[in-house]
């Protein structure tokens, strides 16, 4: 990182927070939504898309917290 000689240098500090506490569980939606992409792209809106659409949807809310 270059030094500072005039001027001024800004910094922005962020995070993220996941609403699913678990990461075994985040992987498995990931997972999930990576099959349910790959599905769309090859199939289109199909009967397995709604059906892997629906179960991720289910899990993310069994899974998220308030």
């Amino acid at each position: 990182m270059a030094e500072v000689t005039s001027g001024e240098r800004r910094v922005a500090v962020t995070w993220a927070q996941s609403l699913v506490r678990d990461a075994g569980a985040r992987e498995i939606l990931f997972d999930l939504d990576t099959a349910r992409q790959q599905v769309f792209g090859r199939e289109g809106k199909s009967a397995t898309f709604d059906l892997l659409a629906k179960s991720h949807a289910n899990l993310l809310r069994r899974w998220a917290e308030p």
